[in-house]
Formats: structure tokens, sequence, C-alpha cells
């Protein structure tokens, strides 16, 4: 038994470490200074990431898209800014996943590892100030801005 669990570990640990590996090394091809969060603000992301995955409206009022190509042309135009070089948490799935980039690098690199396994398949971008938010939940995508004190999802008019 503790043979296995050491073996099962092992493979734990180098997955996650190819996964990470992974991440950061396509973040760092569009910006340099992508970094992995440390676990301290890995776990305080991890908790804002609930509470926002909860303003935003159930699936069917997600813009959807045929597949994450077109989620990532054509949903850029949704997105709540347009500075493409403001710095972004991009935090995956319910774990403490989480890096920070460019939003350019966020959303752009995401295409080549969003299906490594089903955190990575769902993720939230936010920037420090909070004003607004992304989820990528596979093909949907919320574009959620603050107005009003209240997250509201982007128009697309």
């Amino acid at each position: 038994m503790n043979k296995k669990l050491k073996l099962e570990f092992l493979k734990d640990v180098n997955n996650f470490n190819n996964l990470v590996s992974l991440i950061l090394n396509e973040l760092i091809i569009i910006d340099k200074n992508a970094k992995q969060l440390p676990l301290n603000l890995s776990l305080a992301s991890q908790n804002l990431t609930g509470k926002l995955w909860k303003f935003a409206p159930e699936e069917y009022g997600a813009y959807k898209f045929r597949n994450i190509k077109q989620q990532t042309e054509e949903g850029k135009e949704l997105l709540p800014t347009k500075n493409f070089n403001e710095n972004v948490t991009i935090h995956f799935g319910w774990n403490t996943l989480s890096f920070d980039t460019s939003l350019n690098a966020a959303w752009f690199s995401w295409i080549k590892f969003c299906q490594s396994n089903t955190d990575t398949f769902n993720c939230c971008l936010y920037p420090k100030n909070l004003d607004w938010y992304v989820l990528r939940a596979g093909t949907n995508l919320y574009p959620m801005k603050l107005i009003k004190d209240k997250y509201e999802l982007v128009s697309s008019d």
C-alpha cells in the first residue's frame, strides 16, 4: 500500500509540474513577465474566483461559441476592456492554479492548454482593481463589468 501511494504521489507531482510548465511556457511566449502566483495569493484568488462565479448569470445567459477558436477570435470583442496590456490574474478551475500575466497572454494562450484537464477548461481573468472579470467555461463566455457597484454581463451591442 505504501509503495502504491508513493508511486501515485510521484505521478501527481510530475503531472502537476508538467501542467504548470506547459501553462507558464505558453504565457511567457506572449508575456515574458508572466509568473505563477505564490500559494498565499493563489488561495486568496481561489476564494475570490468562487465568489465571482456566483455573480455570473446561469449558463443559458452566457455567450456561446461553436469552439474555443471561435471564442478566442470573436469573444475578444465582448471583453469589458480593450487594454490587452493590462495585468490580470488567470485562475483555473476550483483549485489554486493561478498566474499573473497580461490580458493578451491570458486570452490568446488559453487555447493551447485549456483542454489539459477539467480545471484548465474553466478559468477566470480579473485585474487587480476588479472593475471587470471574464469567465471562460469551455465554449461559454461570461464577460462581466462592474456597473453601479454590481457586476453585469457585458452587452454585445
